[in-house]
């Protein structure tokens, strides 16, 4: 810089004027106290907004100012922690977790819950019904996030009951809502011709017996004998009672089909489905003597002494 053109700040920084330099010194200090004040003044804030953060930061205003500013919209049922009319220091969190509407329906019974949880379990455990649940089934997983617009959440939870299942007994606790699913649960699923008491369809109760008959129905095909008839031909000329065989017949075989039922292995029934003839039987042919019998002759006198 030349000597002709030395800058202001020179000039002031050697005038020979105490009033100008005071005045001069006073504005710098000003400026420079300003600057610290508006740096201090600005704020980083975390927003947690259903679990989803956002990385704000801010110089005036409390929670509802930062809030709208990030265009987080809050109903007067949302949960926000600092309080919206409340401030905030820097590296402060604002959380914010939305009011949902959620349809809880427990073993057929439905309950609307108001909630601010963010995912399943956090809303079984703020309406204290996680212990009963937790063992039980659920439509959705306890990480499940509960979304904006609420959802139904449909639960079975467990019981205790004593099962007779085809002679094997025990005493177990399944989360199943009827007698029918307990079955499906245990990987041993009802047959056609089971019989269930109570029936399937029956809501499972705490302390219920139920009993089960297996009943299995087969076919079985097999070749067995056809005994031969017999033809009887009375003869005059044999005494009556005698019987004399004249010719002889011959047994035939049959295919059946039979249909077996068996009521938890045991057979209870057999019926014929089919019968086919595979050799016909030839008959015997036997004489029935018709002749009367001699009477027996007088007995002999007495002899006397």
């Amino acid at each position: 810089m030349s000597p002709k053109k030395k800058s202001s700040l020179h000039r002031i920084n050697n005038t020979n004027s105490t009033p100008l330099r005071l005045a001069t010194g006073g504005m710098l200090a000003t400026l420079v106290v300003g600057g610290g004040v508006a740096a201090a003044a600005h704020k980083n804030i975390t927003l947690d907004v259903n679990g989803e953060i956002i990385e704000a930061s801010s110089v005036t205003g409390n929670v509802g100012d930062i809030l709208e500013k990030n265009g987080v919209e809050v109903n007067p049922k949302d949960l926000v922690s600092p309080a919206p009319s409340e401030s905030v220091s820097n590296n402060d969190t604002i959380k914010v977790r939305s009011a949902k509407q959620v349809a809880l329906i427990i073993d057929g019974k439905r309950e609307n819950v108001d909630t601010t949880s963010v995912t399943v379990e956090e809303m079984l455990r703020q309406v204290g019904k996680y212990d009963e649940i937790a063992t039980g089934s659920l439509s959705a997983g306890m990480n499940t996030k509960i979304p904006a617009e609420g959802m139904d959440l449909d639960v079975t939870t467990s019981k205790y009951f004593t099962l007779n299942d085809g002679g094997k007994q025990g005493r177990m606790k399944l989360p199943a809502r009827t007698v029918g699913d307990i079955f499906e649960l245990r990987g041993t699923p009802l047959g056609k011709d089971d019989i269930v008491t109570p029936s399937a369809d029956t809501p499972l109760r705490e302390g219920m017996h139920i009993d089960v008959v297996r009943v299995s129905k087969k076919d079985h095909t097999f070749e067995r004998a056809v005994s031969a008839p017999e033809r009887e031909i009375e003869d005059a000329n044999l005494p009556e009672g005698e019987r004399k065989v004249v010719k002889e017949g011959k047994d035939g075989k049959e295919r059946v089909k039979l249909l077996v039922t068996r009521h938890n292995g045991k057979v209870t029934d057999r019926k014929v489905l089919e019968r086919e003839e595979l050799e016909a039987p030839v008959e015997d042919v036997v004489k029935v003597g018709t002749k009367p019998k001699k009477p027996a002759g007088p007995d002999a006198p007495a002899v006397a002494n």
